[in-house]
């Protein structure tokens, strides 16, 4: 990607943008993604090895991977996403140095999680069409807080306010990606179903998840930059900064 493909796009257009970021450097975030998620993979194996939990015990065992595993979400969102927006702006992937300016944000994003996922529960507990509306303002809560360095709360407002005339641009492009993502993710377990063995059928679902999980994040990273060039030219802005002149003189 270079500056010129700096532009306003259409929703199939966005996720085709997202795809092609993943195939140019498919090696690396697969690699992030996979490191990222072993931990979590390796505690829930030896807690309950991919076993449905029954009693509360169970559900006590489950903790530590689940608080990993929401570590991991956030760390995995955070470089994909990172080194994602240094390539579409035209730089080189580095793991190293995205690993080493992201880490300091995994706090940030990790409220934001949580936050996100009380706002939409709490307007899900009352009709489906306003959980949709929260999911379109926070969409690109991850992004402003790796891109932008803002802590959760500013980062919500932000992205409020870049969904501002957009919301249904950005429902159909969440739409699109996550319609195929669901239905690959439904379609993997009912097959691994024909394997009696928790253990293949949680490693398997998580070989989906390495493999997956960056296109969502590089999907919602250009939806991002997309509702920047609309709502604030960040495409001149960035042209202008390239050139080493501000954008009012350009």
């Amino acid at each position: 990607m270079t500056d010129s493909n700096l532009r306003v796009r259409s929703v199939s257009e966005i996720v085709d943008a997202a795809f092609s970021l993943y195939r140019r450097h498919a090696k690396q975030y697969i690699t992030i993604a996979a490191i990222a998620t072993a931990p979590s993979l390796i505690i829930n194996l030896l807690l309950g090895g991919g076993v449905e939990p029954i009693t509360p015990g169970d559900f006590i065992r489950m903790v530590p991977g689940v608080i990993i595993g929401l570590v991991t979400f956030a760390l995995v969102s955070a470089v994909i996403v990172r080194m994602g927006s240094d390539v579409y702006l035209g730089g080189d992937p580095d793991v190293a140095a995205t690993l080493q300016r992201v880490l300091p944000r995994v706090p940030a994003l990790l409220a934001s999680i949580v936050l996100t996922m009380v706002m939409v529960t709490v307007a899900a507990l009352f009709l489906l069409l306003p959980s949709f509306y929260v999911v379109a303002v926070v969409f690109a809560t991850v992004p402003v807080i790796v891109v932008e360095r803002l802590g959760p709360l500013a980062a919500i407002s932000r992205s409020a306010s870049l969904s501002k005339n957009i919301k249904l641009h950005i429902l159909g492009t969440l739409v699109l990606v996550y319609g195929v993502y669901f239905g690959l993710a439904i379609g993997i377990p009912i097959l691994t179903l024909l394997v009696a063995n928790p253990v293949i059928q949680l490693v398997v679902q998580s070989l989906f998840g390495v493999v997956s999980a960056p296109i969502l994040n590089l999907v919602v990273m250009v939806l991002y930059y997309d509702a920047r060039i609309r709502a604030e030219g960040f495409d001149v802005e960035h042209m202008a900064q390239s050139l080493g002149t501000s954008p009012v003189a350009s």
